[in-house]
Protein backbone atom coordinates (compact mmCIF):
# COMPACT_ATOMS: atom_id res chain seq x y z
CA UNK A 1 0.00 0.00 0.00
CA UNK A 2 2.94 2.43 0.67
CA UNK A 3 4.56 1.92 -2.42
CA UNK A 4 1.64 2.41 -4.35
CA UNK A 5 0.73 5.23 -2.28
CA UNK A 6 4.08 6.67 -3.30
CA UNK A 7 3.39 6.09 -7.31
CA UNK A 8 -0.14 7.85 -7.27
CA UNK A 9 1.56 10.56 -5.57
CA UNK A 10 4.33 10.86 -8.09
CA UNK A 11 1.79 10.64 -11.08
CA UNK A 12 -0.05 13.35 -9.49
CA UNK A 13 2.96 15.44 -9.52
CA UNK A 14 4.15 14.73 -13.04
CA UNK A 15 0.36 15.74 -14.04
CA UNK A 16 0.47 19.30 -12.56
CA UNK A 17 3.97 19.87 -14.02
CA UNK A 18 2.52 18.89 -17.34
CA UNK A 19 -0.41 21.16 -16.83
CA UNK A 20 1.76 24.05 -15.43
CA UNK A 21 4.14 23.66 -18.89
CA UNK A 22 0.96 24.21 -20.86
CA UNK A 23 -0.45 27.41 -19.65
CA UNK A 24 2.59 28.73 -20.46
CA UNK A 25 2.41 27.76 -23.97
CA UNK A 26 3.07 30.34 -26.40
CA UNK A 27 -0.42 28.99 -27.95
CA UNK A 28 -1.95 31.21 -25.45
CA UNK A 29 -2.25 35.05 -25.32
CA UNK A 30 0.05 36.85 -22.73
CA UNK A 31 -2.04 38.66 -20.66
CA UNK A 32 -0.88 42.82 -20.34
CA UNK A 33 -0.23 43.61 -16.86
CA UNK A 34 -2.73 46.50 -15.96
CA UNK A 35 -1.61 49.25 -14.37
CA UNK A 36 -3.14 49.09 -11.34
CA UNK A 37 -1.11 45.95 -10.86
CA UNK A 38 1.20 47.36 -8.19
CA UNK A 39 3.71 43.70 -8.88
CA UNK A 40 3.57 44.26 -12.64
CA UNK A 41 4.44 48.53 -12.13
CA UNK A 42 7.10 47.59 -9.33
CA UNK A 43 8.87 45.55 -11.79
CA UNK A 44 8.64 48.50 -14.54
CA UNK A 45 9.72 50.95 -11.87
CA UNK A 46 12.88 48.81 -11.22
CA UNK A 47 13.87 48.23 -14.73
CA UNK A 48 12.91 51.81 -16.16
CA UNK A 49 15.46 54.42 -16.19
CA UNK A 50 15.95 57.94 -13.33
CA UNK A 51 14.62 60.92 -15.13
CA UNK A 52 17.56 63.29 -15.36
CA UNK A 53 17.58 66.60 -13.45
CA UNK A 54 16.82 69.79 -15.12
CA UNK A 55 19.86 71.89 -16.08
CA UNK A 56 19.91 75.29 -14.41
CA UNK A 57 19.28 77.94 -17.02
CA UNK A 58 22.39 80.19 -17.73
CA UNK A 59 22.95 83.94 -16.79
CA UNK A 60 24.12 85.87 -18.97
CA UNK A 61 26.30 88.94 -18.78
CA UNK A 62 23.85 91.44 -19.74
CA UNK A 63 24.01 94.50 -21.56
CA UNK A 64 27.40 95.98 -22.31
CA UNK A 65 28.10 98.95 -19.56
CA UNK A 66 28.13 102.05 -22.41
CA UNK A 67 24.82 100.34 -23.84
CA UNK A 68 23.04 99.81 -20.19
CA UNK A 69 23.40 103.24 -19.90
CA UNK A 70 22.66 104.91 -22.97
CA UNK A 71 19.27 102.22 -22.07
CA UNK A 72 18.71 103.59 -18.41
CA UNK A 73 18.76 107.47 -20.10
CA UNK A 74 16.05 106.27 -22.87
CA UNK A 75 13.85 104.42 -20.55
CA UNK A 76 13.99 107.31 -18.18
CA UNK A 77 14.19 110.74 -20.36
CA UNK A 78 10.28 111.26 -21.25
CA UNK A 79 9.51 110.68 -17.24
CA UNK A 80 12.21 113.55 -16.58
CA UNK A 81 10.80 115.72 -19.10
CA UNK A 82 7.27 115.39 -17.68
CA UNK A 83 8.76 116.15 -14.01
CA UNK A 84 10.31 119.28 -15.01
CA UNK A 85 7.04 120.39 -16.84
CA UNK A 86 5.19 119.85 -13.22
CA UNK A 87 7.56 122.31 -11.96
CA UNK A 88 7.21 124.74 -14.51
CA UNK A 89 3.15 124.52 -14.90
CA UNK A 90 1.76 128.54 -15.59
CA UNK A 91 -1.50 127.49 -14.32
CA UNK A 92 -3.81 124.93 -12.95
CA UNK A 93 -4.90 123.28 -15.69
CA UNK A 94 -1.44 122.85 -16.78
CA UNK A 95 -0.21 121.97 -13.38
CA UNK A 96 -3.18 118.70 -13.32
CA UNK A 97 -2.48 117.67 -17.00
CA UNK A 98 1.24 117.94 -16.32
CA UNK A 99 0.87 115.37 -13.05
CA UNK A 100 -1.54 112.82 -14.65
CA UNK A 101 0.97 112.82 -17.57
CA UNK A 102 4.14 112.23 -14.89
CA UNK A 103 2.28 109.58 -13.88
CA UNK A 104 1.64 107.73 -16.81
CA UNK A 105 5.40 108.14 -18.02
CA UNK A 106 6.42 106.94 -14.56
CA UNK A 107 4.76 103.33 -15.50
CA UNK A 108 6.39 102.96 -18.98
CA UNK A 109 9.58 103.48 -17.29
CA UNK A 110 9.29 101.33 -15.05
CA UNK A 111 8.40 98.75 -17.72
CA UNK A 112 11.36 99.83 -19.96
CA UNK A 113 13.54 99.01 -16.67
CA UNK A 114 11.65 94.92 -16.59
CA UNK A 115 13.07 94.60 -20.79
CA UNK A 116 16.50 95.66 -19.86
CA UNK A 117 19.12 93.04 -19.48
CA UNK A 118 20.74 94.69 -16.87
CA UNK A 119 24.37 93.84 -16.75
CA UNK A 120 25.18 90.99 -13.70
CA UNK A 121 27.32 93.23 -11.42
CA UNK A 122 23.99 95.76 -11.06
CA UNK A 123 21.23 92.72 -11.75
CA UNK A 124 19.55 93.01 -7.79
CA UNK A 125 20.09 96.85 -7.95
CA UNK A 126 18.69 97.22 -11.36
CA UNK A 127 15.16 94.96 -9.94
CA UNK A 128 15.11 96.77 -6.72
CA UNK A 129 14.69 100.91 -9.10
CA UNK A 130 11.76 99.35 -10.65
CA UNK A 131 9.19 99.06 -7.83
CA UNK A 132 10.40 102.45 -6.98
CA UNK A 133 9.60 104.19 -10.04
CA UNK A 134 6.14 102.48 -9.56
CA UNK A 135 5.64 104.02 -6.62
CA UNK A 136 6.77 107.22 -7.60
CA UNK A 137 3.94 107.36 -10.14
CA UNK A 138 1.35 106.00 -7.59
CA UNK A 139 2.22 109.37 -5.71
CA UNK A 140 2.20 111.61 -8.82
CA UNK A 141 -1.57 110.18 -9.36
CA UNK A 142 -2.75 110.85 -5.83
CA UNK A 143 -0.95 114.37 -6.28
CA UNK A 144 -3.11 114.76 -9.98
CA UNK A 145 -6.09 113.82 -8.14
CA UNK A 146 -5.41 116.45 -5.13
CA UNK A 147 -4.82 119.12 -8.07
CA UNK A 148 -8.04 118.14 -9.95
CA UNK A 149 -9.83 118.87 -6.92
CA UNK A 150 -8.05 122.28 -5.96
CA UNK A 151 -6.24 121.02 -2.83
CA UNK A 152 -3.22 121.45 -4.40
CA UNK A 153 -3.01 124.46 -6.98
CA UNK A 154 0.75 125.73 -7.58
CA UNK A 155 3.96 123.72 -8.38
CA UNK A 156 5.44 125.17 -4.95
CA UNK A 157 2.60 123.43 -3.24
CA UNK A 158 2.44 119.85 -5.01
CA UNK A 159 6.37 119.81 -4.85
CA UNK A 160 6.79 120.40 -1.17
CA UNK A 161 4.14 117.39 -0.92
CA UNK A 162 5.80 115.05 -3.35
CA UNK A 163 9.34 115.99 -1.64
CA UNK A 164 7.77 114.55 1.38
CA UNK A 165 6.57 111.10 0.06
CA UNK A 166 8.00 107.88 -0.08
CA UNK A 167 8.16 107.48 -3.78
CA UNK A 168 11.21 109.69 -4.39
CA UNK A 169 13.02 108.28 -1.33
CA UNK A 170 12.85 105.13 -2.68
CA UNK A 171 14.27 106.02 -5.92
CA UNK A 172 17.06 108.18 -4.69
CA UNK A 173 17.97 104.83 -2.55
CA UNK A 174 17.50 102.73 -6.22
CA UNK A 175 19.87 105.49 -7.38
CA UNK A 176 22.60 105.11 -4.43
CA UNK A 177 22.87 101.58 -4.98
CA UNK A 178 23.61 101.97 -8.27
CA UNK A 179 25.77 104.39 -8.17
CA UNK A 180 27.94 101.87 -5.87
CA UNK A 181 28.53 99.90 -9.21
CA UNK A 182 28.98 103.14 -11.54
CA UNK A 183 25.46 103.59 -13.02
CA UNK A 184 22.85 106.00 -12.22
CA UNK A 185 19.41 106.08 -12.42
CA UNK A 186 18.97 108.73 -14.32
CA UNK A 187 15.54 110.29 -12.77
CA UNK A 188 15.45 114.03 -11.73
CA UNK A 189 12.77 114.77 -9.88
CA UNK A 190 12.56 118.54 -9.04
CA UNK A 191 13.16 119.74 -5.36
CA UNK A 192 10.92 121.67 -3.78
CA UNK A 193 11.06 125.30 -2.89
CA UNK A 194 13.02 126.15 0.64
CA UNK A 195 10.93 129.64 0.99
CA UNK A 196 7.66 130.15 0.72
CA UNK A 197 6.32 133.61 -0.86
CA UNK A 198 4.89 136.03 1.62
CA UNK A 199 1.63 136.98 1.71
CA UNK A 200 0.42 140.22 0.06
CA UNK A 201 -0.58 142.73 1.85
CA UNK A 202 -4.17 143.90 1.81
CA UNK A 203 -4.52 146.46 -1.41
CA UNK A 204 -1.48 144.77 -3.42
CA UNK A 205 -1.95 145.38 -6.81
CA UNK A 206 -1.13 142.67 -9.19
CA UNK A 207 -3.40 144.82 -12.56
CA UNK A 208 -4.09 148.05 -12.10
CA UNK A 209 -5.41 149.50 -16.15
CA UNK A 210 -8.23 151.10 -15.40
CA UNK A 211 -7.90 153.71 -12.28
CA UNK A 212 -7.85 157.36 -13.66
CA UNK A 213 -11.85 158.23 -13.05
CA UNK A 214 -14.15 158.52 -9.72
CA UNK A 215 -15.79 155.01 -9.32
CA UNK A 216 -15.44 153.08 -5.36
CA UNK A 217 -15.88 149.52 -4.95
CA UNK A 218 -15.43 148.84 -1.66
CA UNK A 219 -14.61 144.71 -0.82
CA UNK A 220 -15.45 143.30 2.78
CA UNK A 221 -13.48 139.47 3.11
CA UNK A 222 -15.43 138.36 5.67
CA UNK A 223 -14.15 134.97 5.07
CA UNK A 224 -11.17 133.09 6.50
CA UNK A 225 -9.33 132.72 3.28
CA UNK A 226 -7.53 135.47 1.63
CA UNK A 227 -8.72 136.79 -1.68
CA UNK A 228 -8.02 138.03 -4.69
CA UNK A 229 -10.74 140.81 -6.02
CA UNK A 230 -10.46 140.97 -10.27
CA UNK A 231 -12.34 143.57 -11.81
CA UNK A 232 -12.39 142.29 -15.55
CA UNK A 233 -13.53 143.49 -19.09
CA UNK A 234 -14.52 140.33 -21.25
CA UNK A 235 -11.27 138.04 -20.76
CA UNK A 236 -8.78 140.66 -19.51
CA UNK A 237 -8.23 141.38 -15.85
CA UNK A 238 -8.66 145.83 -15.64
CA UNK A 239 -7.86 145.49 -11.71
CA UNK A 240 -6.47 142.89 -9.79
CA UNK A 241 -5.96 143.64 -5.82
CA UNK A 242 -5.15 141.07 -2.92
CA UNK A 243 -7.50 141.91 0.30
CA UNK A 244 -6.44 139.76 3.46
CA UNK A 245 -9.14 137.28 5.33
CA UNK A 246 -11.08 139.65 7.68
CA UNK A 247 -10.13 142.76 5.79
CA UNK A 248 -12.07 145.49 4.08
CA UNK A 249 -11.07 147.61 0.79
CA UNK A 250 -12.06 150.32 -1.19
CA UNK A 251 -10.68 150.37 -4.69
CA UNK A 252 -10.63 153.97 -5.84
CA UNK A 253 -10.62 155.63 -9.15
CA UNK A 254 -12.44 153.12 -11.12
CA UNK A 255 -13.12 154.23 -14.63
CA UNK A 256 -16.70 154.30 -16.43
CA UNK A 257 -17.34 150.99 -17.89
CA UNK A 258 -19.25 148.11 -17.15
CA UNK A 259 -17.07 145.06 -15.26
CA UNK A 260 -17.21 141.40 -14.55
CA UNK A 261 -16.10 141.02 -10.91
CA UNK A 262 -14.04 137.31 -10.05
CA UNK A 263 -12.71 136.66 -7.05
CA UNK A 264 -10.14 133.80 -6.00
CA UNK A 265 -9.61 132.43 -2.70
CA UNK A 266 -6.83 129.92 -1.01
CA UNK A 267 -3.88 129.76 0.93
CA UNK A 268 -0.32 129.79 0.37
CA UNK A 269 -0.06 132.67 -2.27
CA UNK A 270 2.80 131.79 -4.48
CA UNK A 271 4.00 134.43 -6.30
CA UNK A 272 5.48 133.02 -9.49
CA UNK A 273 2.31 131.03 -10.16
CA UNK A 274 0.54 134.46 -9.35
CA UNK A 275 -2.53 132.95 -7.50
CA UNK A 276 -3.15 130.71 -3.98
CA UNK A 277 -0.65 127.31 -3.58
CA UNK A 278 -3.39 125.53 -1.72
CA UNK A 279 -7.38 124.88 -1.46
CA UNK A 280 -7.65 127.36 -4.32
CA UNK A 281 -11.58 128.39 -5.36
CA UNK A 282 -12.59 131.06 -8.16
CA UNK A 283 -15.61 132.57 -8.11
CA UNK A 284 -17.74 135.66 -9.72
CA UNK A 285 -20.61 137.48 -9.25
CA UNK A 286 -23.13 136.63 -11.55
CA UNK A 287 -24.30 140.57 -11.72
CA UNK A 288 -22.02 143.09 -13.66
CA UNK A 289 -21.26 146.31 -12.17
CA UNK A 290 -21.70 149.55 -14.20
CA UNK A 291 -19.59 152.50 -13.24
CA UNK A 292 -21.04 155.96 -14.37
CA UNK A 293 -19.40 159.35 -13.95
CA UNK A 294 -22.22 162.07 -14.25
CA UNK A 295 -20.89 166.30 -14.16
CA UNK A 296 -23.81 168.73 -13.90
CA UNK A 297 -23.54 172.33 -13.29
CA UNK A 298 -23.93 171.81 -9.66
CA UNK A 299 -22.16 168.58 -8.90
CA UNK A 300 -20.47 165.61 -9.73
CA UNK A 301 -21.81 162.12 -9.24
CA UNK A 302 -20.22 158.71 -9.85
CA UNK A 303 -21.00 155.24 -8.94
CA UNK A 304 -20.23 153.60 -6.20
CA UNK A 305 -20.37 149.61 -5.06
CA UNK A 306 -20.49 147.64 -1.84
CA UNK A 307 -19.70 143.86 -2.01
CA UNK A 308 -19.35 140.98 0.69
CA UNK A 309 -17.50 137.98 -0.36
CA UNK A 310 -18.78 136.27 2.87
CA UNK A 311 -22.97 135.56 2.76
CA UNK A 312 -24.93 137.78 4.45
CA UNK A 313 -28.81 138.25 5.45
CA UNK A 314 -30.37 139.91 3.26
CA UNK A 315 -27.70 140.20 0.75
CA UNK A 316 -28.91 140.77 -3.09
CA UNK A 317 -25.63 139.33 -5.19
CA UNK A 318 -25.24 135.48 -6.07
CA UNK A 319 -22.10 134.50 -7.17
CA UNK A 320 -20.84 131.17 -9.23
CA UNK A 321 -17.97 128.69 -9.31
CA UNK A 322 -16.03 129.17 -12.55
CA UNK A 323 -13.11 127.10 -14.08
CA UNK A 324 -10.12 128.16 -13.13
CA UNK A 325 -8.78 128.27 -17.40
CA UNK A 326 -11.79 130.78 -17.43
CA UNK A 327 -10.50 133.17 -14.62
CA UNK A 328 -9.14 136.59 -16.35
CA UNK A 329 -5.45 137.26 -16.14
Amino acid sequence: MRSGDKGYAAGALLAAVLLAAGCSSSKHPTATPSPDDTTSAAGASSTSAAPKPTPAPTVGPGLSPAAYRAKLVAATKSLNVALAAVAHASSLTRLTGQLASAERLAGIAADRMVALDAPRSVRPEHERAVPALRLLGTELGTLAEQATIQELCAPSAVLIDLGRMAGPRSVAAAGRAMGAHGYRLPVAIPKAPTHRTPQPGTGTYFASAGRSGRGELTINNGTSDDAVITLAVGSAARISVFIRHGATYKIPAIDDGTYRVYYSSGADWDAQAKGFARSCAFSRFDDPLSFTTVTTAYDVRWSTWNLTLQPVFGGTASTSKVNPRNYPH
